[in-house]
């Protein structure tokens, strides 16, 4: 989706990425959903995460460090955006993706050439 490409783009050079739910309510599912693919991916650009709700269904960037759950209070949002900019881009490097590192789909390359061409496996 060239939409989804170009949002990412602008996560790449983002210092802060804010996630929060809401939206208008026909639209809501598909904007949930896109949400979570930006909470997966920012990390990969090491852009922090501001995740503007009290619960997330990926708690796991919770836990690497690479979102922070800071709720819907805006001045909780607007300290923790502040800590986040003042600790600068060589911080935010220095996270894991918890979602994975992006190479999937060379590895899964690999195994498919080697299946294929160097196994055997191939008719």
């Amino acid at each position: 989706n060239g939409l989804f490409y170009a949002v990412l783009a602008v996560v790449a050079g983002s210092a802060i990425v804010a996630i929060g739910g809401g939206g208008i309510a026909p639209m809501r599912a598909q904007w949930e959903r896109a949400l979570g693919c930006l909470q997966e991916e920012a990390p990969t650009f090491g852009t922090p995460v501001l995740v503007l709700r009290e619960v997330t269904e990926r708690p796991e960037g919770v836990r690497a460090g690479a979102a922070t759950l800071v709720g819907t209070d805006p001045r909780r949002i607007l300290e923790e955006s502040r800590r986040l900019l003042r600790r600068g881009a060589a911080d935010r490097k220095t996270r894991k993706n918890p979602y994975g590192d992006g190479r999937a789909g060379e590895r899964i390359a690999r195994r498919v050439e080697r299946f294929f061409f160097q196994e055997g496996g191939g008719t």
